[in-house]
């Protein structure tokens, strides 16, 4: 299991002015520290992973320091941290692995797109 580096102090001391970081968006159950875990950082930017104790669900923050001040970007996910961690270094698809996944999915089987079109 990847381990979690501990909060830099500046990112533990912005907890406190952000809500993002300090209760769950979806029921609102206040995060605990322990459930903030470190998933990269490089150059003044780190990418943190949030697991919700009470609904489970999950949150990934890119948190960044600016010119002006802290930038903080969070999406809700249903990775675990060890799916995040897993994700971070693989390659980006390049328009031909998109092509061959138009091609696999939209021309050579008919029936996984009928599958997919039933409602």
């Amino acid at each position: 299991m990847p381990k979690s580096t501990p909060l830099p102090q500046h990112i533990d001391s912005l907890r406190s002015q952000f809500k993002v970081m300090k209760e769950c968006p979806l029921c609102e159950a206040t995060f605990e520290t322990n459930s903030i875990k470190t998933v990269d950082q490089s150059q003044g930017s780190h990418v943190l992973h949030i697991t919700c104790s009470k609904c489970k669900n999950a949150l990934i923050l890119l948190v960044g320091l600016t010119d002006v001040g802290v930038g903080l970007v969070g999406l809700i996910s249903d990775l675990t941290f060890e799916d995040a961690f897993r994700l971070k270094n693989r390659q980006s698809m390049t328009e031909d692995d998109l092509l061959d996944y138009y091609q696999t999915i939209y021309h050579k089987s008919n029936s996984f797109v009928q599958l997919l079109m039933k409602t």
